[in-house]
């Protein structure tokens, strides 16, 4: 059951305020928020892809994929990541 969210003080928790839909700059602030968004989907589908090649890697037993390709690539993403997030 979700209550009927009003006030001016209320949060949404997913989604866009409705607030944003007559202001001024509303095409920036949509535009920039759909750019974050793809960006997050996209950082996680290439990290559901180095999980997958990590699996594929230790069910086949080779730990040169592991370290010799595993372990750069998920060193070298979560860095350029990481530097563009802090």
């Amino acid at each position: 059951s979700f209550k009927q969210r009003a006030g001016a003080d209320a949060v949404y928790p997913f989604g866009l305020d409705p607030g944003w839909h007559h202001s001024p700059n509303e095409l920036s602030f949509g535009n920039s928020y759909k750019m974050k968004l793809s960006i997050i989907v996209g950082v996680a589908q290439m990290l559901l892809g180095l999980v997958c090649s990590l699996l594929n890697a230790i069910h086949f037993r080779s730990e040169l994929e592991v370290w010799c390709d595993f372990v750069p690539q998920a060193i070298f993403m979560l860095s350029i990541f990481g530097y563009l997030v802090f």
